[in-house]
């Protein structure tokens, strides 16, 4: 499956082995390129394995049971021909953001963020971030906070680094993903250039919104903190760097009060989507942490130091944001609106030429997926699947088609990215010593409309 939409990712590579480490050479020589051109190829004599890294490729979007999303890689061999092929999807799942203090919450990723494992604040080694594309991408947590179990008195932040001028750094939304949104707080939100922290009260008396004196909207590194603190009358302090940017408060606030959420980063509805990167979101539920611990955790050095100071806080929550984009939320995880249900099972996929289909194998051209049984799920569990090797000299269009499989969730699923590894072999024939392997590190994700 292919499409590159996103090739700032990474690399995927091109294989050439010789299984019997037979002496001599041959020219066994695959290429593999998109509609934008990003080829992958194998370009000089196989003497035992090479391998050749690559851009990687992004899968096509699910587009609704009505009508198919596609794209396609062009595959040319050259040199000796070859006289075997196969593809394989060897996994799939939605791509994951680590917690390094509730295993269990992790968050997923929404969208086609701009680069994983991004460069961190330069002052904690060992940091790293994600940058959001500040149209598609958000993270949010799996594991809903219902009503009442967070508490009046709390902490969240995040590091930041931004050009733009809005755009969300952190929030707690009654939304699972980026629809449905109609509460997004308490919520660390850019507007001008400056930070804001904002919460709601209860008994209609409004919200109470803090907002830095400077812009930080300058393509540095900042760190960014709310709290609030105290019982009937709740105050809310914003740090910035280190040291307070202002304070806020005196209404009546029942903070999140009848306000079940998750957790979001890189988008609310108060802010809109981060054109920027993200580092060491956390959360520190049941303690408004005091300027001094601010300030010594805004100085934490290394990630090391930074995750032990967090952990004497008593942070309930922290997203390091550090992760490839290949990790994966492990099998049998329930999630919102789906429960235990595979994601991958609610997307549908097709791949084939014009003349054979590879998925489902069959012979016959591929048309529109079948909703109910021709899942991504259901492709990886399928194995190998064998093809039409590539002539020499003629070029194959291999085109790959998704759509929304029988049982997909509206509210969950959306913009929900998932990771797919597909590899295509051609060989001189099944079994033979000399085969050109094109491994792809591809995600694709699922459309709201």
């Amino acid at each position: 499956m292919w499409a590159l939409t996103s090739p700032t990712f990474g690399a995927f590579k091109a294989t050439v082995t010789n299984n019997g480490n037979t002496a001599g050479t041959t020219e066994l020589l695959l290429t593999g390129s998109d509609g934008t051109g990003t080829a992958c190829a194998n370009t000089s004599p196989i003497t035992a394995t090479q391998s050749i890294s690559c851009l990687r490729t992004t899968l096509p979007t699910s587009a609704g049971n009505g009508s198919a999303s596609s794209q396609s890689v062009t595959l040319t061999a050259s040199g000796t021909s070859p006289g075997y092929a196969s593809m394989q999807a060897t996994a799939c799942g939605p791509v994951r953001l680590d917690n390094q203090r509730t295993a269990a919450d992790m968050m997923v990723v929404r969208g086609s963020p701009s680069a994983f494992a991004a460069s961190g604040p330069g002052t904690i080694s060992g940091s790293t971030g994600l940058t959001f594309d500040g149209s598609t991408a958000l993270g949010t947590d799996i594991v809903q906070t219902t009503s009442g179990a967070l508490g009046t008195t709390l902490t969240q932040g995040v590091w930041f680094k931004t050009g733009a001028a809005t755009g969300t750094l952190i929030d707690f939304s009654d939304s699972s993903s980026a629809i449905g949104e109609s509460r997004s707080d308490p919520a660390i939100t850019l507007s001008g250039g400056k930070v804001v922290f904002s919460v709601k009260t209860t008994l209609g008396l409004g919200t109470v919104t803090v907002t830095s004196g400077s812009t930080y909207n300058d393509g540095n590194w900042h760190f960014a903190v709310g709290t609030t603190s105290g019982g009937l009358f709740t105050t809310a302090n914003l740090y910035v760097d280190g040291a307070s940017a202002g304070s806020g408060g005196g209404g009546l606030l029942g903070l999140l009060s009848g306000h079940n959420g998750y957790w979001h980063v890189g988008w609310s509805n108060a802010g809109g989507y981060l054109n920027g990167t993200l580092s060491n979101a956390f959360v520190v539920d049941g303690t408004a942490l005091s300027g001094a611990q601010v300030s010594t955790l805004y100085g934490e050095s290394s990630q090391v130091n930074w995750q032990s100071a967090l952990a004497t806080d008593g942070a309930t929550d922290s997203w390091n944001l550090a992760d490839t984009g290949t990790t994966t939320v492990p099998t049998g995880t329930s999630m919102p609106g789906i429960g235990l249900t595979d994601p991958c099972s609610l997307v549908a996929v097709a791949v084939g030429s014009g003349s054979y289909c590879i998925y489902p194998s069959g012979g016959s051209a591929c048309a529109t997926p079948n909703a109910s049984s021709n899942t991504l799920k259901q492709w990886v569990a399928a194995g190998v699947q064998t093809f039409t090797a590539t002539p020499v000299g003629s070029p194959v269009s291999e085109t790959t088609k998704t759509i929304r499989a029988t049982g997909y969730d509206t509210t969950f699923m959306p913009d929900l990215r998932l990771y797919v590894p597909v590899s295509v072999t051609e060989s001189l024939s099944n079994g033979s010593p000399w085969s050109t392997t094109l491994k792809w590190d591809q995600w694709t994700q699922a459309l709201r409309g």
